[in-house]
């Protein structure tokens, strides 16, 4: 009984540390997003202002501080992935861990909107601006990517896996019931 207690404690410890961490990962992509829409009105504050070389150049800074941060998550993914499969492959069994993973995947999904809405279209067209267009359509296209995590190294964790696990729940959850009438 004793054992059974333990077991149980530790697997309810490990379950939650990985739905924390995913949830945190999950608020990282919001807060990058925060990001980007907070350049977009600072750049149209200064445009408004009439000074576009310097609206350019904060969102050369911008644009290019907040790809950096995004390519940062994408290696915490892998890091996460590697940490947290076999985790994350047990918690599907339970839906609970696909449910946290698609809202992970949905939050990076509205990433490449708020990149391509950065203010970029207002700023000069001279050299700097080709380079921010270069450099915002690259950013657009690698937010683009859906974030992929897997369940013991094969099994994607997808808004496909998490439709097959709530209806396999639910026709367990059916089976009973008629068993019961």
């Amino acid at each position: 009984m004793i054992l059974f207690l333990m077991m149980l404690s530790m697997i309810i410890t490990v379950d939650a540390f990985t739905m924390v961490t995913l949830i945190i990962f999950k608020y990282k992509f919001v807060t990058l997003k925060n990001y980007f829409e907070d350049l977009k009105e600072d750049v149209e504050r200064i445009c408004a202002i009439g000074n576009s070389e310097m609206a350019a150049e904060k969102l050369a800074i911008g644009l290019l501080e907040g790809v950096v941060m995004h390519k940062e998550l994408l290696r915490l993914s892998k890091e996460i992935d590697k940490a947290f499969g076999t985790v994350m492959a047990c918690q599907l069994c339970q839906s609970s861990g696909s449910a946290v993973s698609l809202l992970l995947q949905i939050a990076a999904s509205l990433l490449s909107d708020s990149i391509f809405y950065c203010g970029w279209h207002m700023c000069p067209t001279r050299s700097r601006g080709r380079n921010l267009r270069k450099i915002v359509s690259i950013a657009c296209v690698q937010a683009q990517r859906p974030l992929v995590m897997k369940a013991f190294k094969m099994l994607k964790l997808t808004y496909a896996t998490f439709l097959q696990v709530i209806r396999g729940t639910y026709s367990v959850f059916a089976l009973f019931y008629a068993q019961n009438k």
